[in-house]
């Protein structure tokens, strides 16, 4: 994947040479044109009035024409400059550097069924990994279907449509550009244009709207009376008509002004969602789920977006004190604009509502889609609804464990081990097993692939951790608290008959070791007695023996070390059976501390 991302990475940075070139040629045609603008006015202009104000229109709208030229352009090789970084972002990515984008610690749930075990949220988590969402809608998508603790009914088709999109890496990246250089403060701000309400009413707002229609009939009136009248007549004839301008734009000002202050500054996050919108409306989808996104796109002859942005442009030239002047002269300026707005929101109450929703949705699915592209080698799960909680994986990896450094286990949970107990040595690879199941399961539920050759997962689970339980202050709740509260969670899922599976590591920490044995194994009945799977980590031999009892539902496996020349070595490979050696008195005898024999 590093190679094809180098190679699209040296086709862009190409392209934008390209058009810095091009770029570089309009704006020496804007200079020639200018420079035989002022010839023609010297030369041309005095000998005949007539086709000098023809030439003079005329080479108007070729200079025109060229500056839009040029910003189009300009546009073009920002957005090229913009899909550099993102292509380099996902480079660094695949090198095991951390993702530019957030890394969603704000939304992390506490209490949940397994958020704080299983790295969700925070640097380096899985939502860190995942995440190409540059708005909070797009990023609290994500982060919803993350932690929702469900399954939907049409896996198959989230799969197809993360497939399609894995397979459009330049639409993906191209669609990345377009919203990656947006602010959290420009974000922060553009949220308030989901909820913008019509603007206040206006003094006399009925006839300043007729006489904003009027107006350029009355200064083409004026023009042309400048030119027959002495300027003594005509001259007030202007001035009393800028005054008029000026009093209307003011007598509103209190009510005005506060309104347009909410607008302030979103001129380039508008632009940047109506370059993303035309890139999800113009592209032709396949799979049901993108297509019924893009339907909910406006289809409408005037580009509702484009109208918006232009009037937000023109509000912000209200700050260019020489350029306010004018305007206010030529008309009334803020009444014109406010009574644009009212008709646009009125006739667009949703809009903004609208387009976040398509731009969050699609966010999520190319974070999805590029997790796909980025991992090739990985499995799309398939998926059984009948018959007892099921599990089967192959070669099956951690999902937040990088490149070579990650071992693969196969696993198959049926009915014959449906609690599952797993001892081993410190560090051997228990508690990381027990994510590796856990981050899986999230992932086939969200459409995603599974770090696995192959893997199959009944519908409908709901995953359960109890792993990192730890005291909170704030919620003046000591750590043996949080462990009734989590057992109690555990107990009503299994009173509720619910397809559970339940990942447990060391429970009952903190209390003396004999109720911590009574009470595990308690809890290991409780299991045995359901129909939960649980799978539980422990360095009590004796939670093994349950399996003498309850041959038919429990399975040992273990994690192994060595030792080589006094370093211990893992291999990090699940056995089954239960472990014989441990490691703790060789690792305090490492740091200097040596026990009583």
């Amino acid at each position: 994947m590093q190679n094809t991302y180098n190679q699209h990475l040296v086709e862009t940075q190409e392209n934008t040479v390209h058009l810095q070139k091009k770029e570089g040629k309009i704006a020496l045609q804007r200079l020639g044109l200018l420079l035989f603008f002022v010839l023609f006015l010297y030369f041309i202009f005095p000998l005949n009035l007539y086709l000098g104000s023809t030439g003079l229109i005329l080479l108007l709208g070729i200079f025109y024409k060229l500056v839009k030229k040029h910003e189009a352009i300009q546009d073009e090789i920002r957005l090229e400059q913009t899909k550099i970084q993102v292509i380099k972002n996902e480079i660094t990515v695949l090198a095991g550097g951390d993702n530019v984008y957030s890394h969603g610690l704000n939304f992390a749930v506490s209490p949940h069924d397994y958020c704080d075990d299983l790295d969700i949220f925070g640097p380096r988590s899985l939502f860190h990994l995942m995440n190409r969402a540059q708005t909070s809608v797009g990023q609290e998508k994500l982060a919803q279907k993350l932690v929702r603790n469900t399954h939907q009914n049409n896996l198959i088709i989230e799969q197809q449509a993360v497939q399609e999109l894995a397979n459009q890496t330049d639409w993906r990246v191209r669609f990345q550009a377009t919203l990656f250089d947006i602010s959290a403060e420009m974000e922060a701000k553009a949220t308030q244009l989901a909820d913008i309400t019509p603007p206040p009413t206006l003094r006399f707002e009925k006839f300043i709207g007729i006489y904003i229609k009027i107006l350029p009939l009355v200064w083409v009136a004026l023009v042309v009376a400048a030119i027959n009248l002495p300027i003594t007549l005509s001259l007030p004839l202007f001035m009393g008509l800028m005054g008029v301008n000026m009093y209307l734009s003011r007598i509103n000002s209190s009510l005005t002004d506060n309104y347009f202050d909410q607008l302030s500054g979103l001129g380039k996050v508008i632009s940047k969602y109506e370059q993303a919108v035309e890139i999800v409306k113009n592209k032709p989808f396949e799979t049901s789920i993108l297509q019924k996104i893009q339907e909910k796109l406006p289809h409408t002859s005037i580009n509702p977006i484009r109208t918006f942005g232009h009037i937000v442009k023109r509000l912000d030239m209200r700050k260019n004190q020489l350029a306010a002047l004018f305007i206010y002269l030529v008309l009334p300026f803020d009444m014109a604009e406010i009574i644009k707005l009212r008709k646009w929101v009125q006739t667009y109450p949703r809009f903004f509502a609208d387009i976040r929703d398509v731009l969050g949705d699609m966010e999520f699915y190319v974070s999805v889609g590029t997790w796909r592209y980025n991992h090739p080698a990985w499995a799309f799960p398939t998926f059984t609804s009948s018959g007892s909680l099921y599990f089967e994986a192959e070669n099956m990896g951690h999902p937040l464990i990088a490149g070579e450094r990650v071992v693969t286990n196969s696993f198959s949970w049926t009915d014959a081990n449906r609690l599952s107990i797993i001892t081993g040595s410190n560090m051997s690879g228990k508690s990381t097993f027990l994510r590796t199941i856990g981050l899986n399961v999230i992932l086939a539920y969200l459409g995603a692939p599974v770090f696995a050759s192959s893997c199959k997962v009944q519908t409908g689970i709901r995953l359960i951790s109890y792993m990192r339980i730890k005291d909170s202050l704030l919620q003046n709740t000591s750590t043996f608290k949080a462990e009734i509260d989590r057992i109690r969670l555990i107990l009503q899922a299994i009173d509720r008959d619910e397809k559970v599976i339940l990942l447990i590591d060391e429970m009952l920490r903190g209390t003396n070791s004999e109720d911590k044995l009574a009470g595990s194994l308690a809890m290991l009945d409780r299991i045995v007695e359901s129909k939960v799977y649980g799978l539980v980590a422990t360095h009590d031999l004796r939670m093994a023996e349950i399996k003498e009892e309850n041959t038919q539902h429990v399975r040992n496996y273990y994690f192994e070390f060595s030792t080589n020349g006094g370093d211990l070595a893992f291999d990090y490979q699940l056995r089954e059976g239960v472990c014989k050696s441990f490691n703790a008195s060789l690792l305090l005898q490492s740091i200097g501390l040596f026990l009583k024999k």
